[in-house]
């Protein structure tokens, strides 16, 4: 498509599927960072409007979580505005004149990735750079350094295990796996738990103990690592006093922890003049005056070395080749086994690191006595970790980070029409727009041109060998916007010298400084010396080794003057982060490849962990409170120290929070419902099951069924303080309302630690970060959510922590599995084998409210409704099992009827895959019929299916419509064959109602001529056909269905909603015989609020009720299981039944013989 406008701050932004490395799964934007962005933007001028993504099969998230949440999946980005990737796209796919946001790798001039930045300017694109987002002190806001350190300290803990194996000696590392290998962060930290845990009760081989860790850095990377280390039985020791504990420590505590040291500067380089002392500033300034020891000080003592600080060249190497062949030919042997270079420098601190490695082969072997390179473990040597890109191992987390850091750009990103508009840290990342560079990087220009006048071959200007005389310079000073690195380059170029980036870090607000280190060559000295004597009038300028033919030819105090800048460049610097908030700054060189700071000679500044507290000087995060651990008593809650009442954190607040609210604030028999539980005949649950004791307990409830519940003090957090407030108005005096986002991890944390169980009603996507947060504080969780895979892979990690994720609470999940388990477990426990369960559950309108041509209303938008409907199903009647196609899910219904309730005309779809229930419930082995669905109202699927034929589920946009548009000029250009032009109104829209009349009859047939009516009056009822304007939001055939049903079938002030739940269960008896076993619930919701609130609807009591009871059985530690649960033991349905049948919410059940005809 050739556009010739811009599409700048249209609203719509497209997520690029990522092509350039096999493993990179990151996206920019988790499924829920998408649905807050379409939800704030949703009824808005600005903002995001829609959200395209590229379909992939390897994105850590798939496609169907971000259709779910109301993107669209498609390989035409050209509606797109604003596109976003994480590496850089192909050449040749960008489309012109939109803005564009990745990590380009560009700014430097990087030969590689020139002809990118020639398409970005060719066709007039903004190009935004995720490297170049600071913040006013210079921080990097998008960057993974914490994700690196946490993946190659697994993968290296990996690597350890298979070189002792190789050596003979058989550890608990070697059960674990790289990052990779795990579903989640947390998967990951509970396999290296298991490893600790293992580690403190068996031990390791005594040969060779002790094991230990010597980290550099005290950055983003170092944290990271260290906090894997962690989780191993440790403890930390003084560097100094590291050679003691390896020569002379002993005793049992040595097999059963490991040991880390943090290298300081001083360990790693010592002054040249022996009388001299260790002066860190003296070092940063003249770094040549210092020579290495850490080959002699920590080296010779470390099993492990792992290197996370920055480094550049006018530093000494943290190692040698060299001082690794001196430590193997040391008596005794070499102690050190391995090094994890996570910062990957290529020959860079770690000299013998001669390439970056792969995920799938993260290690390879150096010999420092033969000076050779081996891909395997088994002979001499040390192994190392050099994978360049780490942070991608851990796909989800580090998309989930990546959304929360670009989350407040990326709405006014959208909207920005024009490069003034774009919020200012994006702004500053800017490095081209309407096909020229911004000021701020027109040195891109300068350094290429030069770059190609000397290598016309496409090779680096400068080489180790070029010219007679080369030096590296590094400047620093506000290099590019004040253009002094201009003037720099004049200096080289004038003086006939060559020059090539070695590193570059672009500070970008007023108040920060820019350094870069470039490698400077001449043909003669007598150049080269006019360059250095030029370039010290131009910035903070250091030469590290000046050829010494170059060094006579300088006049006189030209190199003291050049490091007086310098150092006084570093003092300002200091003086800038002190003066500033602990936010980690950048390092110089903290550009290169995604890495955040890492440590290294400018890290003096205070750090801060991961969640935002202060650290302690290793680097550790302050503890507040340590998390229950497996195998500690689960007693009951301490509760609030002023009311003593437990504390319970309900994140969410909207319909369904008001049940859990008004439930957990209330005294228990104050509340009882005037109607009590109808069990029938076939209630097999017995006392035993829920036991008749009477016994108190902590939290203030009795263990028969709840009764003396004194209430709970209840914390509503939302991110909306209005929706929170409201509900917690509910509570009074026992509720609390707090705005809180969930992105902020910190105040999450803080909210979590503060209570004794957390409730969590937000989006499904949400959840796993609240159940990690309550892993981390050892708080117990609950959620009316299906288990995702994403929340069933925390499993380990709570049974490790000893914490209860009690999901699937709600109505359906929940209701459903409790009374289902009930039925079933009483047919096991009398020796029965279930032969069938059918099991179908729907939220309807009440019969007086059921009052249009589909028989339906929504409480909220239809899209997700109607997507539901189109998932693919499969289940399993008389032994066969049966699989619907999404399309054809509506077509699929079938007509049936409730034992009890003969007025209720319904019909049933199958509900996705019921064949997961079979183990779940225990009988898939003796189950001939499984089968869950959906009901409705009869004719409601036909009409679905009807809509779905006319292809009103097309989320295509529909190109070829005329503006201004009107609902009825949209049909016409969907149906162009049924278009009237130029007629009049009723003309026109009669023309395409008969259209929709033929399109239905061509598939359906000749018998369908009254459902084919039904469809064509439903679509007029619905206003498809009006002549009103038509929404800016309305872009395809399925906006415009959803604004119909949303504007048309919403629930009216007094209409009741309705809840029907039915279980029919075919039992063989003991005895040969067959019954059948049939359980039914109906809630309807309230007609009028009490005291003058919001009516409560049937479907928040069904599914808010069972979550506040759910919370308080485990506040009462009525359930002892830890990790991930479904409510399908009798621990939690017996009493969790038993409640809600005492607050109305009951089951008729029946059981009758089936007669053999």
């Amino acid at each position: 498509m050739e556009v010739t406008t811009s599409l700048h701050g249209n609203g719509v932004i497209g997520i690029l599927r990522e092509a350039k490395y096999k493993w990179e799964r990151r996206c920019l934007l988790t499924p829920s960072h998408a649905a807050r962005l379409l939800r704030a933007g949703k009824g808005q001028n600005g903002g995001v409007r829609r959200i395209i993504v590229q379909p992939s099969e390897k994105r850590i998230y798939r496609d169907n979580q971000y259709e779910e949440v109301g993107c669209e999946i498609s390989e035409n980005l050209e509606e797109c505005g604003t596109i976003f990737g994480v590496k850089q796209p192909q050449l040749g796919t960008l489309l012109p004149r939109r803005s564009y946001a990745f990590f380009s790798h560009t700014h430097k001039a990087q030969p590689e990735n020139m002809g990118l930045l020639d398409e970005v300017l060719d066709k007039h694109l903004r190009l935004f750079d995720y490297e170049l987002i600071v913040n006013d002190q210079g921080s990097r806001l998008v960057a993974f350094g914490e994700f690196a350190g946490r993946a190659g300290m697994v993968d290296f803990l990996r690597g350890l295990g298979e070189r002792y194996l190789a050596l003979g000696y058989s550890t608990p590392f070697l059960s674990l796996g790289s990052s990779y290998m795990y579903p989640s962060l947390a998967a990951a930290k509970a396999a290296v738990l298991a490893v600790g845990e293992e580690i403190a009760s068996v031990g390791l081989p005594a040969a060779i103990c002790p094991i230990t860790f010597v980290f550099t850095g005290t950055g983003n990377v170092s944290r990271g690592a260290q906090e894997v280390f962690r989780l191993l039985p440790h403890q930390y020791v003084e560097p100094d006093q590291l050679p003691t504990l390896v020569s002379t420590a002993s005793g049992p505590r040595l097999h059963h922890q490991v040991y880390a040291a943090v290298a300081q500067p001083q360990h790693m380089v010592a002054p040249n003049d022996p009388a001299a002392t260790f002066v860190k500033a003296e070092y940063y300034a003249r770094p040549e005056q210092f020579h290495p020891v850490f080959h002699e000080t920590l080296a010779p003592y470390a099993t492990a070395v792992i290197n996370c600080m920055y480094w550049e060249r006018r530093f000494p190497r943290l190692l040698s080749k060299h001082q690794l062949r001196d430590l193997a030919r040391r008596p005794g042997g070499m102690k050190l086994l391995g090094v994890a270079d996570i910062t990957c420098d290529v020959e860079g601190s770690i000299e013998c690191l001669n390439r970056s490695t792969n995920i799938e082969k993260p290690f390879f072997r150096y010999d420092p006595l033969c000076g050779t390179f081996h891909d395997d473990m088994d002979g001499p040597g040390v192994f190392l970790l050099g994978v360049d890109i780490l942070p991608t191992e851990l796909a989800r987390e580090a998309t989930k980070h990546f959304g929360d850091a670009l989350f407040p750009f990326v709405a006014a990103l959208a909207a920005a029409d024009t490069l003034d508009a774009a919020p200012e840290p994006m702004r500053r990342a800017c490095i081209a727009s309407e096909g020229q560079l911004t000021p701020l990087f027109e040195y891109i220009t300068r350094m290429r041109e030069r770059l190609a006048e000397a290598a016309p071959q496409g090779q680096l200007a400068v080489s180790d060998d070029d010219g007679r005389f080369s030096t590296v310079i590094s400047l620093a000073g506000h290099l590019f916007d004040q253009f002094l690195i201009n003037e720099a380059l004049d200096v080289i170029e004038t003086a006939g010298g060559r020059f090539s980036v070695a590193s570059c870090q672009v500070g970008q607000s007023s108040r920060a400084t820019s350094s870069a280190e470039l490698h400077v060559a001449a043909d003669t000295a007598e150049q080269l010396a006019e360059i250095v004597e030029a370039l010290a009038e131009v910035a903070g300028v250091f030469f590290p080794k000046l050829p010494p033919a170059v060094r006579a030819l300088t006049r006189s105090g030209t190199i003291e003057k050049a490091r007086q800048r310098q150092r006084s460049w570093n003092a300002l610097h200091s003086a800038e982060r002190r003066s500033l908030s602990p936010v980690p700054r950048m390092k110089p060189g903290g550009f290169s490849n995604e890495k955040e700071e890492l440590g290294g000679p400018t890290a003096d500044a205070p750090q801060a962990t991961a969640n935002g507290h202060p650290g302690t000087a290793d680097g550790a995060p302050v503890e507040h409170e340590a998390p229950r651990r497996a195998g500690t008593e689960r007693a009951a809650s301490d509760g609030d120290a002023t009311t003593g009442l437990p504390r319970v954190l309900l994140l969410g607040a909207g319909r369904m929070c008001e049940p859990v609210v008004r439930h957990l604030t209330s005294v228990g028999k104050s509340r009882a419902c005037a109607r009590d539980s109808s069990v029938a005949i076939g209630d097999h649950a017995s006392e035993s099951q829920t036991g008749s004791r009477k016994q108190k307990n902590g939290a203030g409830l009795e263990e028969s069924g709840l009764e003396e519940w004194r209430g709970a003090q209840v914390t509503v957090a939302s991110l909306l303080l209005d929706e929170a407030q409201r509900a917690a108005a509910i509570g009074k005096q026992r509720c609390l309302a707090v705005q809180l986002d969930t992105r902020d991890i910190a105040r999450l944390a803080g909210l979590v630690r503060d209570s004794d169980v957390v409730i969590s009603l937000l989006p499904p996507a949400c959840h796993v970060a609240v159940a990690q947060a309550c892993i981390a504080a050892g708080k117990d969780l609950v959620t009316a959510s299906y288990v995702s895979s994403e929340m069933q892979a925390l499993d380990d990690a709570a049974r490790a922590a000893g914490v209860t994720l009690l999901c699937e609470m709600g109505l359906d999940p929940g209701i459903d599995h409790m009374s289902a388990m009930k039925m079933i477990d009483g047919i096991h426990a009398a020796g029965g084998r279930v032969r069938s369960f059918v099991s179908a559950c729907g939220g309807l309108p009440a019969a007086a409210a059921a009052d249009n041509p589909l028989g339906y209303k929504f409480s909220w938008n239809p899209r997700g409704a109607i997507m539901a409907g189109r998932n693919a199903a499969t289940y399993k009647m008389d032994g066969q099992v049966v699989n619907v196609a999404g399309p054809a899910l509506f077509s699929a219904a079938q007509p049936c009827s409730l034992p009890g309730l003969p007025a209720f005309a319904l019909e049933r779809l199958p509900n996705r895959d019921s064949l997961l229930y079979g183990p779940l419930y225990g009988i898939d082995a003796e189950a001939a019929t499984l089968f869950r669905a959906t009901l409705r109202y009869q004719g409601f699927s036909s009409l679905m299916d009807c809509f779905g034929r006319l292809g009103f589920f097309d989320l295509s946009p529909v190109s070829s419509l005329a503006h201004p548009a009107t609902f009825l000029s949209f049909l016409e250009a969907c149906f162009p064959s049924a278009a009237a032009p130029g007629q009049t109104f009723a003309v026109r829209e009669r023309a395409v109602l008969e259209g929709l009349a033929r399109t239905l009859e061509a598939q359906l047939g000749g018998g369908a001529a009254e459902l084919v009516s039904r469809a064509v009056d439903c679509a007029r009822w619905l206003g498809l056909t009006r002549e009103a304007p038509l929404p800016a939001a309305v872009a395809s055939p399925l906006d415009l269905l959803c604004h119909c049903m949303e504007a048309s079938m919403g629930y009216q002030p007094g209409e009741q909603d309705m809840v029907l739940l039915h279980h029919d269960v075919v039992e063989e008896t003991a005895g040969g015989g067959r019954r059948r076993h049939s359980a039914t619930l109906v809630a309807v919701g309230e007609a009028e609020g009490r005291h003058g609130g919001q009516p409560e609807t049937a479907m928040a009591k069904t599914v808010g009720l069972p979550v506040a009871i759910a919370a308080q059985l485990l506040l009462s530690r009525r359930v002892q299981s830890r990790g991930v649960l479904r409510p399908v033991t009798p621990d939690i349905y017996g009493p969790a039944l038993k409640e809600l049948g005492r607050l109305g919410v009951s089951f008729k059940e029946r059981v009758t013989d089936i007669m053999e005809i």
